[in-house]
């Protein structure tokens, strides 16, 4: 548990933007698997991860948990290449912690790393623990990073006297909101009371019926 909380300050600590986004969705996702493997929502056998009959292994995938447990799973934040003990430490705790009072604990230790090292600026982490979900202010941010409007120069040859440009309207963000290729989660674990510095916990999902 200790090499897990000091792989994710060592790794948050130094990144923003995209790269600080990918990092928090992959890590959020970790927690939502943890908390399915502990709740036995999933079936896992080694590293094997089992429901409703799909499987992936999460040393061979594990780049891809952020995109199937995340709150953002757009393809652009495929967690690639992936730090080597980050992954291992992440490993370690999947296949043997076993109680939710375990992971309660971990989850409070990196609650205040997260508090601690991500700037306000970047706090998607932060904002999708409150509900669940990213707000749509904090999916604005993340589209703002995902899909950055840029000139787009054509040139011809000879080259004439103006050269057009193309450029990207804001419009285009608008429509990628509602773009099914790029999925924001909404359905992940809310609660009604939000503790002030209890992040992850609030990400549970309701106990099946």
């Amino acid at each position: 548990m200790e090499a897990l909380c000091t792989t994710i300050r060592t790794h948050l600590t130094p990144v923003h933007g995209v790269s600080s986004l990918r990092l928090q969705n992959h890590l959020y996702g970790c927690y939502i698997l943890l908390e399915d493997i502990v709740q036995k929502n999933v079936e896992r056998v080694g590293t094997v991860i089992t429901r409703q009959n799909v499987s992936f292994d999460v040393v061979k995938q594990f780049s891809e948990i952020g995109l199937r447990y995340g709150f953002a799973m757009d393809t652009q934040l495929l967690l690639a290449p992936c730090p080597a003990d980050y992954q291992e430490a992440w490993i370690q705790v999947f296949t043997t912690l076993a109680t939710l009072e375990e992971v309660d604990a971990l989850e409070q230790k990196v609650s205040e790393i997260i508090e601690q090292v991500v700037p306000k600026e970047d706090g998607f982490f932060a904002n999708a623990a409150e509900t669940g979900s990213l707000s749509p202010q904090w999916v604005d941010r993340a589209l703002n990073l995902l899909l950055p409007v840029t000139p787009v120069i054509e040139k011809e040859d000879p080259v004439p006297s103006t050269i057009p440009v193309k450029v990207i309207p804001a419009s285009v963000l608008e429509k990628h909101k509602d773009n099914p290729k790029r999925l924001f989660a909404s359905t992940r674990r809310k609660r009604n009371i939000v503790p002030p510095k209890k992040l992850l916990a609030m990400t549970r999902r309701k106990p099946n019926v």
